[in-house]
């Protein structure tokens, strides 16, 4: 099952809220530069997906893709069984 992606509609609010979580030094993703958002055993979980034989650096991955993968550990996968390890392993 995947997500539809559909242009979202922001709240009034969310401008306000996302500075002052930036002020305290939080990072704010708005538009997810992942795949996959996982939520397993009461946990969230990010995962890039990719295709067996494709770089780990894909050109189809733009630079915020880039940066937020590095930035968080997000693993990559590219397999069902490398997913589920992911998963396990948090």
């Amino acid at each position: 099952m995947s997500l539809r992606r559909y242009a979202a509609k922001r709240d009034f609010s969310e401008p306000e809220i996302v500075k002052a979580l930036e002020e305290v030094g939080a990072k704010v993703y708005r538009k997810l530069p992942i795949d996959l958002l996982v939520y397993f055993r009461g946990r969230f979980h990010c995962l890039e997906v990719k295709t067996p034989g494709e770089p780990k650096h894909s050109s189809k991955r733009c630079k915020d893709q880039d940066a937020f993968i590095a930035e968080t550990g997000t693993p990559i996968v590219k397999t069902p069984e490398e997913a589920i390890v992911a998963l396990i392993r948090g």
